[in-house]
């Protein structure tokens, strides 16, 4: 998806409450500066330890006796092979799952369904949830986050709306359905 897609995309999830349409909110006040602490000069030289090098042939040697020698080896681990699907990263494929229908889709669904919080309208609270989720190779979504929590009144309806979300159509890898990453921000605004 390239970037002026998803600034579309942001710019359409943004959740207005229908009641304050005309309304324009208050400019918030400024973020106030971080303190910063100031660094004292060191006053004695700090040594550093010796390095070894590996081609000078000065190594320290040893037994090899160390704490080990209580250790006895019963058997060998059999190795496994590693599973496809954990192995792979999910996050990039040659095609992206559709939501049935296409965006435009998707925003009509997450705009009939996505309610802005009573509680949120009330404080005035305003923000952008992102959330992820997997679709799987079944076209069904699983392991809904919220990667970097905000707002829990906020993050709760996002994840309400989002586990009623229904199946997708799969992201595709090497012309197979695979397991894929998804990130969509829903932006709130009064």
């Amino acid at each position: 998806m390239d970037s002026e897609m998803f600034e579309d995309l942001v710019q359409d999830m943004e959740v207005v409450p229908n009641d304050r349409k005309d309304m324009i909110s208050a400019v918030s006040a400024p973020a106030s500066h971080a303190v910063t602490a100031r660094v004292k000069p060191v006053e004695a030289a700090v040594s550093s330890p010796e390095k070894l090098n590996p081609n000078t042939g000065t190594q320290p040697v040893g037994d090899g006796g160390g704490a080990v020698d209580a250790a006895k080896v019963t058997e060998a681990l059999p190795q496994t092979a590693a599973d496809d699907e954990k192995a792979k990263d999910f996050r990039i494929v040659q095609q992206l799952p559709e939501f049935p229908g296409g965006w435009v889709e998707f925003m009509k669904w997450l705009t009939k369904n996505l309610k802005y919080p009573s509680q949120a309208q009330s404080q005035r609270i305003q923000g952008q949830v992102v959330v992820t989720f997997i679709v799987n190779k079944d076209g069904s979504v699983a392991d809904i986050r919220i990667p970097h929590p905000t707002t829990p009144v906020l993050d709760s309806e996002v994840l309400r709306v989002m586990r009623m979300m229904p199946k997708w159509k799969p992201g595709v890898d090497n012309d197979k359905p695979c397991r894929t990453m998804m990130a969509i921000p829903v932006v709130f605004n009064l």
